[in-house]
């Protein structure tokens, strides 16, 4: 192994060579050379989909729509006396997929909070 080592003795010291016909590439393109690809086209995409949890939009029926009219307009009448509720709404998802429908649905429990009509 010694003699290896001697065999290189008169250019071990020298500079590294830089290239006369082209410019050095920089650490960043060579890195880049080096990046991960996206073999499979839209496969993360779809398993981000597929791993996605959603709710579906519950739609009510007419005797549930007319109780919770009922329960609003006793709210309406104490809005001045901030009443404490607690609902659970669906929210859609903003995310643009492959399903039709999607969303969560999120519990609030708070204060009433006043809209402006």
């Amino acid at each position: 192994m010694n003699e290896d080592i001697q065999r290189y003795d008169d250019i071990i010291h020298l500079p590294h060579p830089e290239p006369s016909t082209h410019p050095r590439m920089t650490m960043e393109n060579r890195a880049a050379q080096f990046s991960p690809f996206a073999a499979l086209t839209g496969y993360d995409e779809a398993t981000r989909e597929e791993a996605r949890l959603t709710d579906e939009k519950k739609e009510l029926s007419d005797d549930m729509i007319e109780m919770l009219d009922a329960r609003l307009a006793v709210l309406e009448q104490h809005l001045k006396e901030h009443p404490s509720i607690t609902v659970t709404y669906f929210h859609q998802d903003e995310i643009k997929t492959t399903r039709e429908t999607g969303g969560l649905l999120r519990p609030y429990k708070g204060q009433l909070p006043v809209v402006a009509p």
